[in-house]
């Protein structure tokens, strides 16, 4: 009777809906966590993928090593369809490569006249520096350069708070006004955002009006000359008094 009792009390509790509760949720959380995995990893992956290293309007440099005099070395410019003139092929498609795709293309491509098959590519941006810069213009500049190096390239700002003022534009709109903190980080065009085309803007520091300037450069000369006068006056008069007293 007792063994029956025992029985009867087992299997009730193994057809409770607790027990079924809990069966139910531990079989059904491991498929939905392994699912959310799985949509994370290909987010990343897709974003990874999709990141644009050639852009139209940017420039790629071609670099062979160690041979630095071989015909294909130099800076091309990346049309608007994504192209770049390169010798004896001509036009060649970059707009969907990776870096490594373009580097095998141009391996098998060139494969007859490279005697070192080692070729670095380089990605360049188009920025334009206005206003206050030592060495204002157009210049090309490395994509995963600094703010700092680019501004090194322009010589620099010509006034002292020209850091503090530097504008960043782009198609007469502007993009930020501070900027003081990528500059502070070593932050790269790449990662800021840069695209070809875009412009560092600083205000050149405005005339001084006559009285400024006047109280700037001319008083602390006239200033210096009455002293210098009133010096020389007073040793002629210690001179002249020590002349009468001997005489």
């Amino acid at each position: 009777m007792r063994r029956y009792s025992a029985l009867m009390i087992i299997i009730f509790l193994a057809s409770s809906p607790f027990a079924q509760a809990d069966v139910k949720v531990t079989n059904e959380t491991q498929p939905q966590n392994s699912k959310k995995d799985a949509k994370d990893d290909s987010v990343s992956n897709s974003v990874s993928y999709h990141f644009p290293y050639f852009k139209a309007g940017d420039a790629v440099k071609i670099s062979v090593y160690p041979d630095s005099s071989f015909f294909l070395n130099g800076l091309y410019n990346i049309d608007q369809n994504g192209n770049v003139d390169l010798p004896i092929l001509g036009l060649i498609s970059v707009k969907n490569k990776t870096r490594n795709e373009f580097i095998d293309l141009l391996k098998n491509e060139y494969a007859d006249y490279l005697r070192y098959p080692n070729i670095n590519i380089t990605p360049f941006t188009r920025v334009s520096f206005f206003g206050g810069f030592f060495k204002p213009g157009l210049y090309w500049v490395e994509s995963r350069s600094s703010l700092w190096d680019a501004v090194q390239i322009a010589g620099g700002v010509n006034r002292e708070d020209g850091l503090k003022n530097i504008r960043w534009e782009r198609n007469g709109t502007i993009v930020s006004k501070n900027i003081i903190s990528d500059f502070q980080a070593g932050t790269s065009l790449q990662k800021m955002g840069f695209q070809s085309g875009d412009q560092l803007c600083v205000t050149v520091k405005p005339k001084m009006q006559f009285w400024d300037s006047f109280r700037q450069d001319v008083i602390p000369i006239l200033s210096f000359s009455l002293t210098a006068l009133t010096t020389a006056l007073t040793a002629y008069q210690t001179y002249k008094i020590y002349q009468d007293y001997h005489d």
